[in-house]
């Protein structure tokens, strides 16, 4: 059966009529209509009588317009301070808004407002680093970072390298002047990062700061100063006995710590005590 459906059949379930789009059209040309005028091109069209006080426009297009000049009597037109442009921003924004863009905006700050120890805000450029670390700021060493700050700790055994052992391996030569390589780490001995006095620093490689942290001594001229004894931390492996044979073998301190490293090998392992298994049966 065609969806078309005459107006005179009716369904067996009910007494429901079905109307083709075109016969819905023509019920609704029936209803009583008014005349009226287009506010934005003047042109006459006809509306539905329920429509005739709310119906301002004859088409989707002149809605548009009209919807368009509400939005800007909303708004009113302001000159950028920076590039002196006419914009509009909402009435609600008129007293805040000076700039027309954020581009001008920035421009305008980098000019005029005072940047280091000329803000307002400056704190004497040192500050605490997400990591614990200490921050200064050194907007003219050649390793910043993209907020011109760099690391206390390497600031100072930058200058005792450069006073004490001018020329070593782990300073590089830049614009004449000689700055910490920044390969090359440097330890707090005490574990305290905030604690950047000479004396409780040591430079050293990535590889020997590793060692360190493990708790054994870094090789000869990987690290500096090389004084014996500074060098601290936890212990990598720990001495233990084996449950089984007695004897004496080294374990990792992690393993120790988590309740492991208790057998020197797999036979021991396979030797140890245990409780024989039972099978239990359901009565």
């Amino acid at each position: 059966m065609s969806i078309a459906i005459n107006i005179e059949h009716r369904l067996d379930r009910g007494a429901v009529l079905l109307y083709t789009p075109s016969f819905q059209w023509e019920i609704a040309m029936r209803k009583p209509r008014v005349d009226k005028v287009c506010v934005i091109c003047d042109a006459e069209f006809t509306v539905v009588s329920s429509r005739a006080k709310s119906a301002k426009t004859c088409s989707l297009e002149c809605r548009g317009k009209l919807l368009a000049q509400g939005y800007e009597e909303k708004r009113v037109k302001l000159n950028c301070k920076a590039c002196g442009s006419l914009f509009s921003v909402p009435k609600c924004h008129e007293v805040r808004r000076v700039y027309c863009s954020m581009k001008c905006a920035d421009a305008h700050r980098n000019d005029k407002m005072p940047a280091g120890e000329e803000s307002w805000n400056w704190q004497g450029g040192r500050t605490m680093h997400s990591g614990g670390y200490v921050y200064l700021t050194k907007p003219n060493h050649p390793y910043r970072s993209s907020n011109n700050y760099v690391f206390e700790h390497r600031l100072v055994m930058e200058n005792e390298l450069r006073s004490k052992s001018p020329g070593h391996p782990f300073l590089v030569m830049h614009d004449g002047v000689e700055y910490l390589n920044p390969e090359i780490h440097v330890h707090h001995l005490d574990e305290d990062k905030t604690h950047n006095e000479a004396s409780n620093l040591l430079a050293c490689t990535a590889s020997a700061h590793r060692v360190i942290h493990n708790g054994d001594a870094p090789m000869f001229g990987h690290v500096w100063p090389e004084i014996e004894g500074l060098v601290s931390g936890m212990p990598y492996k720990l001495s233990v006995n084996c449950l089984t044979c007695d004897s004496e073998f080294e374990a990792k301190r992690s393993d120790v710590e988590r309740g492991n490293g208790k057998y020197c090998s797999r036979s021991c392992y396979d030797k140890r005590d245990q409780e024989p298994f039972k099978v239990k049966f359901i009565q």
